[in-house]
C-alpha cells in the first residue's frame, strides 16, 4: 500500500492504528454533529463519500486523494467524511473517514491499513442486520391461489425485526394484552413455528407498538400535508374502566385524489374533568395545529351536548377570525344526526311507553329464571318457531325496537305459554300487541334510517336530507294516525324535530344539490312540504339559493380564476362571430333585443341540466357519487372541489351500533391501565392498520 493511500484516511492526524474495538455500540462516541444525516441510495452505495462540508479545505485534499471503493463490504455502508477537532491539539481541525451501517446507522472508522476488516467484523455482530448466520436455511413455500391451478415458490427466511413488527401490529389490531409475550404457551408455541425465534419481553413490545405508531403517523402526516381538499372532523367521547378516565376520539374524514373516503383516527386524549366547552375548544385546535390541518379544517361533527355547544362557539371564533371558514362558519357545526334522532324518539316514547309494558312483562317473565327459559323454548318448538327474546334498556330505543320485533314474532308462543304455564297470567289482550305492533312499525323507521346515517365507508352528507324529509313524512302520518297515543307519540316528535331541522338544514340542503338524481329542484319541493306551501318555505329558499351562490364564488375565487362557461343555447360577447358583428350599434341592437346571453356559470350550467334518471329505488343506496364527480372534475372543476369537501362530512359522530350500546363507549379492561400515551398509539394503530389480509392465498405441501 502507498503512503499516499495510507494517509488518505486522515488528514492532519496521524492514521488510523488504534486496536480493534470489541464493543461495538462504542464506535461512533467520539463522532462530530456535522455529519450528513441522508441515507444514500442504492445507486450511489459505492460513491466515494457524503461529505459534511464540501468547501472545507481539508476535506478538499482528501477527497483528492480519495478512490472509488471496491470491496463487497461497502455495499452496506456509506462512507462519510467527518470534520473534528483534534484529539492532541484542539485548535487544529482534521477530516475523518467513517462509513456509516446502513442497518443499525452506527459509524464505523475507515482504517486504511486493515481494510475493510473493521467493516467486516461490524457486519458480523450488527444487531440489525437479518441472517448474520450465513448457514441459515431458507424454506420454500407453494403457494396457490384459491380456485386455480398456478403454483407460486416463494423463499422465507427469518428475519427478527419483521417478526416484531408483526407481533406489534397484531396486539394492537386485535386487541391483545401486551403481556401475552410473555405467555408461556404463546411462546411455546411460536418456537413450534421456528426454534431460532426469540420473544420479546413486554416491555420491547411495549417500545415496537410506539415506534410502529411514530413511523405510520408520519405517513399520515405526510398525507394529510398533500391533502389537496378540506377534511371534516368528529370527536366521540370514550370512557376507561377502573380509572373513569375521559377520552376523547377525533376523526378525520376526507375524500383523497382518486376520490376515495377515508376515515383515519388522529387522536385518543385523555380529557381532564370537567369536560367544559373551553377545555374541549382547545382539545381541538392542539390537535389541529399538531397534524397541521387547521387551514383545512371544514367542519365538526358532534353531539348535541350543551359544552360541544360552546366548544363549536370557540372554534368558530377561533378559525373565522383567520378567515379558515366559509360564510363565517355557517357550514362548520354539523349536529351529530343519530343523537338527534335519539333525542327525537326518547320524547316520542313518554309517551308510548305505557302501551307496551305488557310485552315487556312478558320478556322478563321468560328471562327470569332458566327453568321457564327452558319452558319458553319448549312451546317453541311445540309452535315450529325459533328465536330469543331480549329485554330493552330504558334510555336506548333501539333495544325497545328490538324487544318488539323479536318478541311479536314469538307472539304465538307466548300464547302457547299461558296456556300450559298456571304461573304465566300476565298474557298481553289483542288490543295490547296490536299497540306494540303499530309502535314497533314507528321504531323501525328510525332504525333504518339511523342505519343509514351511520355509514364511514360511504358519503352520508347527500343521503342526510332525504332520510331527514323521510323521518318529517313518518312524523306527519303519525300525526294523522287514527290511534291516539300514536298521535300523541308523533305529537311530541314533531316539537324536537322543527327545533333541530332548523339547525342543520343548509349544509344537508347542499349535500343534496351536488346529487346529479335530486339538485335544488329537490330542495324546493321538499322545503314546501317541510315548511308549508306558504312564503315562508319561498323565503327560505330564497336564503340557501344566495347561501349557495355565495360558497361557489367564494371556490372560485380561491382558485384565483374563473371556471370555463358551458352552454348550449348561448353565447359569450366575447365570442361572437358573424355578419356585422364588428359594427357597434348592431352589437348595441343585439343585446338590446337578447339576442345572446351573457356567460353561464359553471353553477347555473349544472343546475340546469336534466336530473340523472333513477331505475329503482333501490338506486338510492347503490348510486357511486364519488365516481360521478370523479367523472365529472373536468366538466365541473369548482362544483367538483365544492363536492369533494361537503361530501366528506359525516352526519354522524360515531357508528351506530356504539350510538346503541348499553354502556357507551368503554376501554377494555386490559388497556384502561396503561398509559395514555400507549393507549393512543395501540387505538390508532387499529384503525390504521387494514382489517384483512389476502385470503385467497393458501399455503399447500
Amino acid at each position: 500500500m502507498s503512503q499516499s493511500e495510507k494517509a488518505s484516511n486522515r488528514v492532519g492526524t496521524p492514521s488510523c492504528s488504534q486496536p480493534i474495538s470489541q464493543h461495538p455500540e462504542q464506535e461512533d462516541q467520539s463522532v462530530a454533529s456535522t455529519i450528513a444525516s441522508t441515507a444514500p441510495s442504492s445507486s450511489n452505495k459505492r460513491s466515494l463519500a457524503e461529505v459534511a462540508d464540501e468547501n472545507h479545505p481539508l476535506v478538499i485534499a482528501l477527497l483528492k486523494k480519495l478512490r472509488t471503493t471496491r470491496s463487497p463490504s461497502w455495499d452496506e455502508f456509506t462512507r462519510k467524511i467527518i470534520v473534528e477537532p483534534d484529539k492532541d491539539n484542539p485548535v487544529k481541525e482534521v477530516v475523518v473517514l467513517m462509513g456509516e451501517c446502513h442497518h443499525c446507522k452506527k459509524l464505523v472508522p475507515d482504517c486504511s491499513e486493515q481494510g475493510t476488516t473493521r467493516l467486516a467484523q461490524h457486519l458480523r455482530i450488527c444487531p440489525q442486520k437479518p441472517q448474520n448466520n450465513p448457514g441459515q436455511m431458507k424454506i420454500t413455500t407453494a403457494v396457490k391461489k384459491a380456485g386455480t391451478n398456478q403454483v407460486k415458490l416463494l423463499n422465507y427466511k427469518y428475519d427478527p425485526i419483521v417478526t416484531r413488527n408483526c407481533l406489534a401490529k397484531m396486539i394492537a389490531k386485535h386487541d391483545y394484552p401486551l403481556n401475552m409475550v410473555e405467555h408461556f404457551y404463546f411462546r411455546d408455541f411460536v418456537k413450534s413455528l421456528n426454534p431460532a425465534a426469540r420473544m420479546p419481553c413486554r416491555n420491547t413490545s411495549k417500545a415496537d407498538v410506539l415506534r410502529c405508531y411514530a413511523e405510520m403517523k408520519g405517513e399520515l402526516q405526510l398525507q394529510l400535508e398533500n391533502l389537496t381538499s378540506k377534511c371534516s372532523l368528529t370527536t366521540d367521547m370514550w370512557t376507561a374502566k377502573h380509572t373513569k378516565d375521559g377520552y376523547c376520539c377525533v376523526t378525520c374524514h376526507f375524500i383523497d385524489d382518486e376520490w376515495n373516503l377515508i376515515a383515519k383516527t388522529l387522536a385518543y386524549i385523555v380529557v381532564p374533568s370537567p369536560h367544559t366547552g373551553d377545555v374541549l375548544s382547545d382539545f381541538i385546535k392542539t390537535c389541529t395545529l399538531e397534524w397541521n390541518i387547521d387551514r383545512k379544517f371544514f367542519a365538526l361533527t358532534a353531539d348535541n351536548a350543551p359544552a360541544n355547544g360552546v366548544m363549536m362557539r370557540n372554534l368558530i371564533n377561533c378559525l373565522d377570525g383567520k378567515n379558515y371558514l366559509l360564510l363565517q362558519g355557517k357550514l362548520f357545526h354539523m349536529r351529530c344526526s343519530n343523537h338527534i334522532l335519539h333525542l327525537i324518539v326518547l320524547y316520542g316514547m313518554k309517551v308510548a311507553a305505557v302501551f307496551i309494558e305488557g310485552i315487556r312483562d312478558c320478556v322478563k317473565y321468560v328471562k327470569s329464571s332458566q327453568a321457564r327459559k327452558e319452558k319458553f323454548e319448549t312451546t317453541l318448538t311445540q309452535c315450529r318457531l325459533s328465536g330469543e327474546v331480549s329485554l330493552d334498556v330504558d334510555t336506548r330505543w333501539n333495544s325497545t325496537f328490538t324487544m318488539l320485533k323479536n318478541a311479536i314474532k314469538l307472539r304465538e308462543g307466548f300464547h302457547r305459554l299461558s296456556e300450559f304455564d298456571s304461573d304465566f297470567d300476565i298474557m298481553p289482550s289483542s288490543e295490547q300487541w296490536d299497540q306494540g305492533i303499530e309502535i314497533c312499525n314507528c321504531l323501525e323507521a328510525f332504525n333504518n334510517i339511523s342505519t343509514e346515517f351511520a355509514g364511514i365507508k360511504y358519503p352520508t352528507s347527500n343521503l342526510y336530507y332525504n332520510g331527514v324529509y323521510k323521518i318529517n313524512q313518518s312524523i306527519t302520518s303519525w300525526e294523522d294516525s287514527t290511534f291516539e297515543y300514536v298521535r300523541e307519540m308523533g305529537l311530541k316528535m314533531r316539537e324536537k324535530f322543527n327545533a333541530y331541522w332548523s339547525e342543520s338544514n343548509l349544509i344537508m340542503s347542499i349535500g343534496v344539490v351536488l346529487d346529479p338524481r335530486y339538485k335544488e329542484k329537490w330542495v324546493r319541493f321538499t322545503y314546501k312540504i317541510i315548511f308549508g306551501d306558504n312564503e315562508r318555505a319561498s323565503v327560505e329558499y330564497e336564503k340557501f339559493r344566495i347561501d349557495l351562490t355565495k360558497i361557489f364564488k367564494a371556490y372560485e375565487s380561491q382558485n384565483n380564476t374563473s371556471a370555463p362557461a358551458l352552454f348550449s343555447n348561448s353565447v359569450s360577447r366575447m365570442d361572437v362571430r358573424g355578419p356585422g358583428t364588428t359594427n357597434p350599434d348592431y352589437a348595441t341592437f343585439l343585446l338590446e333585443n337578447d339576442e345572446y346571453d351573457v356567460q353561464k356559470s359553471e353553477l347555473e350550467t349544472y343546475l340546469e341540466e336534466p336530473i340523472l334518471p333513477t331505475v329503482s329505488p333501490q338506486d338510492e343506496y347503490n348510486f357511486d357519487i364519488l365516481s360521478w364527480w370523479k367523472l365529472s372534475a373536468a366538466k365541473y372543476p369548482i362544483l367538483s372541489k365544492i363536492a369533494r369537501d361537503v361530501l366528506a362530512v359525516p352526519v354522524t359522530s360515531v357508528a351506530s351500533e356504539s350510538m346503541f350500546s348499553d354502556g357507551g363507549r368503554v376501554l377494555t379492561t386490559h388497556r384502561a391501565l396503561l398509559s395514555p400515551e400507549l393507549v393512543q398509539a395501540l387505538l390508532c394503530l387499529s384503525d390504521w392498520l387494514p382489517g384483512s389480509f389476502d385470503a385467497d392465498m393458501e399455503v399447500i405441501d
